[in-house]
């Protein structure tokens, strides 16, 4: 299970592979690493980048909404989730996201 599923659009930024076919067909892993242009390979880490701050832990900023780190995307991970189970509990509709739902990344695992 990967983490920020929620919103996080991984086929965009990074080559998914199972570890059955990384156990059994590392030819094709290799293959696909070598097709990857320079242009995809520059928009796929420029969309890391845009995310970086999710998966890098610093200790707590003055201002966490301008330097987040991954305990501040944890934590708010967490608190949606708790609303959800809440409101769930209480019988009512989940609150809507505010952003859409990326794919899922089973889609893209090779």
């Amino acid at each position: 299970m990967l983490p920020y599923t929620r919103w996080l659009d991984w086929c965009k930024i990074a080559v998914l592979v199972s570890e059955q076919t990384a156990r059994t067909n590392m030819a094709a892993v290799l293959s696909r690493l070598e097709a990857i242009g320079k242009q995809e390979a520059a928009a796929m880490r420029r969309r890391l980048q845009d995310v970086r701050n999710a998966f890098v832990w610093r200790p707590p900023a003055a201002d966490p909404l301008a330097q987040p780190s991954a305990a501040d995307y944890l934590l708010a991970e967490g608190c949606v989730m708790a609303r959800r189970f809440r409101a769930e509990a209480a019988g009512l509709a989940p609150p809507p996201s505010v952003r859409p739902k990326p794919p899922d990344p089973a889609s893209c695992i090779m």
